[in-house]
């Protein structure tokens, strides 16, 4: 007697139709499996493809990154025409520390990438162009947003790459809190320092950001804004002219 029962699935891609191959569709894949771990035998899995396949559409690996981080990089939402030079900034800064959140590897390769993609460069400049519109001189507008973008994507970096497993299996950041409160005990004349930054590691990634991000907008507003315009809003709240016939950035 035959044995009805089903054969067991394989595992792998979903079953239906093959999604149609595209740099797109392969940026989008990479986003999905993670920067920090795709490869391209994952890619071609993930996308029911052949490996050889990719090449049509991206000559590397760095090039699909580099994809990759210009399509996560045109969803930012983040631009309001009608804010002040210090709620932009703000405001972009909450928008790519919590795009780098959802697509582990993006902080690092953008880090990493010799050549900013497209969508980064039109970001860097939508913001420069707002801080130029609230009186800021256009040197001063690339050095701000230049710290704070920088500032930003190596601190998150910097804590994600804290949190792999190091010797035994335990984090980086456990290692050194215990190298830290072992020197603590070691070296009592500097034990209010140590434990101090014991408790920035306490308090998390985003926390010791936004106490460096606060520093930085403060030192923004003491050298770079013009003395009487400050926080207030923009004088010219309709926005940059739109790229591609957008009115603004998206």
């Amino acid at each position: 007697m035959q044995d009805a029962s089903p054969a067991p699935r394989r595992r792998g891609r979903k079953p239906g139709p093959r999604p149609r191959l595209s740099r797109a569709a392969i940026a989008r894949a990479a986003l999905d499996i993670g920067l920090d771990t795709v490869t391209l035998k994952a890619l071609a899995a993930h996308l029911g493809a052949d490996h050889s396949s990719l090449y049509r559409h991206a000559k590397s690996r760095a090039d699909i990154v580099s994809a990759a981080a210009d399509l996560a990089l045109s969803e930012l939402d983040w631009y309001r025409p009608e804010d002040g030079w210090h709620e932009v900034l703000d405001r972009l800064c909450t928008a790519l520390w919590d795009l780098f959140e959802r697509h582990p590897g993006l902080a690092a390769a953008y880090r990493d990438m010799e050549i900013t993609p497209a969508e980064g460069i039109h970001t860097f400049a939508d913001a420069v162009a707002h801080l130029q519109r609230c009186g800021f001189r256009l040197e001063d507008a690339i050095i701000a947003v230049d710290t704070l973008v920088d500032g930003l994507t190596d601190c998150f970096s910097g804590w994600h790459r804290m949190t792999r497993p190091g010797a035994g299996g335990q984090s980086l950041a456990g290692i050194l809190a215990t190298r830290l409160q072992s020197a603590s005990v070691a070296a009592p004349d500097h034990a209010p320092q140590i434990e101090g930054m014991i408790s920035a590691m306490e308090a998390g990634p985003r926390a010791w950001w936004d106490k460096r991000k606060a520093l930085i907008l403060a030192g923004i507003e003491a050298l770079c804004v013009p003395p009487a315009n400050g926080r207030t809003v923009c004088p010219a709240a309709e926005g940059p002219a739109g790229r591609s016939g957008r009115d603004g950035p998206q």
